[in-house]
């Protein structure tokens, strides 16, 4: 296992609880993946106003978290990241573009907005999960259609949703509603509607299974 943390402190932590495993302290920019590749890769993306480059191309840095995640893993390697509900919704596909040009698109699980609150976090979040295909496979996504977005109407206001939420609503976790003022200005918010580990455990059932 190797664990990648900028925190000192939580990465100290880290290291004590983990010592079996490769804790790094420091930034996952910088940090060198093994060339033959991990199995699976997990975690939670930071957001900042900071564009990386990544062979070339400029990032966000949600976006390249993402970029660096799904190239480092070996083909029939699993990705599952948190974040922000932006990398799916925003109007511009260029970094699902990317991540599709390499990986399968398996599904996604959107959360409440309060599901990080206890962490100081209330804005509607996402799991995103992506199999890395072999060099020259054929794209075999679930559902297309998440490469794009499409106007839904919350209460009167239209905003922009990833169109793989509109076809798959088991897959949101929450009512959507505008009136929620604790996460005022992101457009919309995602009203918890029952027990989410329940949900959520729901779900991880609905994705597909496979070898």
């Amino acid at each position: 296992f190797i664990g990648v943390e900028l925190d000192s402190i939580s990465g100290r932590i880290a290291r004590a609880i983990h010592p079996q495993a490769d804790i790094r302290i420091e930034s996952f920019r910088d940090t060198k993946l093994p060339q033959a590749g991990i199995d699976a890769v997990i975690g939670n993306v930071p957001f900042s106003n900071l564009r990386l480059d990544h062979h070339g191309q400029k990032f966000s840095l949600h976006d390249y978290f993402f970029a660096k995640s799904v190239d480092a893993l070996k083909p029939g390697g699993v990705l599952a990241l948190v974040t922000s509900h932006y990398t799916l919704d925003k109007q511009n596909a260029a970094i699902r573009e990317y991540l599709a040009g390499k990986a399968d698109f398996v599904g996604a699980i959107r959360l409440p907005s309060d599901a990080f609150k206890r962490e100081g976090t209330a804005v509607v979040t996402d799991i995103v999960f992506l199999r890395k295909r072999p060099p020259g496979a054929v794209a075999n996504h679930v559902d297309d259609t998440w490469l794009s977005v499409s106007p839904l109407s919350i209460e009167g206001v239209e905003v922009p949703v990833n169109r793989y939420f509109l076809n798959h609503p088991e897959m949101v976790l929450g009512n959507w509603t505008t009136k929620d003022t604790l996460y005022g200005g992101e457009g919309y918010s995602l009203k918890s509607n029952g027990d989410l580990a329940q949900q959520l455990k729901q779900a991880i059932e609905n994705l597909p299974k496979f070898d």
